[in-house]
């Protein structure tokens, strides 16, 4: 990790972009910081791959920097992978995110409230249910990257003075923490805390990972598919799981 060129990286993309959400083909700040932190090289950004656009390409490498839900991917990474690329799928995750809200009609911000939400790498889990058939597949691997985020939120929602359902408009990336590369099954044992039971359910892994019960039922099941845990039993109508390390 080069912290401090991270950071002169934000500072210069946001100077190119000269003002959120507005930059050459409209990329989003955080999008374009990422790409220019893994690949210093322009040249090597958005090249045309088996009729799909790849984020960078390094001779037989592509790195896809995937900033939202990672349902898209389902169609672009196979054609990477069936054209000889090893994939690496970056998805940054807000550890420490500020609010800033503009106000529709006047554009002025407002100072910047940290959000009391942390993000953690079980929100890669949650993420890559949408990716089941290929996690196994290989030369496909995942990097989860934490970073300090400013987001800036149009307040055009219906309610909570039009916070609720309101429109991101873009997100500045401040400042980066660490990186965590998952390419094999043994990455993924640290999300099987040593304080779950040898037997658990979806309510004892949401419990202990802080996931909604629906991400909780997300995540195991990408851990049972990467063959880190397995169902063994039930408990009343819960699944029993058990970490199979």
């Amino acid at each position: 990790m080069d912290r401090e060129r991270f950071l002169d990286i934000c500072k210069t993309t946001e100077l190119q972009n000269g003002s959120l959400g507005i930059g050459t083909y409209s990329e989003k700040l955080l999008h374009a910081a990422l790409k220019r932190y893994y690949c210093p090289d322009l040249s090597k950004h958005e090249i045309k791959v088996a009729g799909s656009v790849a984020d960078i390409v390094n001779e037989n490498d592509i790195i896809e920097v995937q900033t939202g839900g990672m349902f898209p991917l389902k169609k672009k990474i196979p054609k990477f992978l069936d054209n000889g690329y090893r994939v690496t799928v970056v998805y940054p995750i807000a550890e420490k995110k500020w609010l800033i809200w503009i106000d529709p009609e006047t554009g002025a911000m407002t100072d910047r409230r940290k959000s009391p939400k942390l993000g953690t790498d079980f929100l890669l889990l949650c993420e890559q249910i949408h990716l089941l058939p290929l996690l196994k597949t290989e030369n496909l691997s995942f990097r989860t990257v934490k970073l300090e985020i400013e987001e800036y939120r149009i307040q055009n929602g219906w309610g909570n003075g039009g916070k609720r359902g309101s429109q991101r408009a873009d997100r500045l990336p401040v400042d980066i923490y660490s990186e965590t590369d998952f390419s094999k099954k043994s990455d993924y044992y640290s999300f099987i805390s040593p304080a779950l039971a040898d037997k658990f359910t979806v309510r004892d892994f949401s419990k202990e990972s802080k996931l909604t019960r629906h991400r909780a039922y997300a995540a195991l099941r990408v851990l049972e598919t990467l063959e880190v845990i397995e169902k063994c039993g039930k408990n009343g109508r819960e699944n029993l799981y058990k970490r199979l390390f």
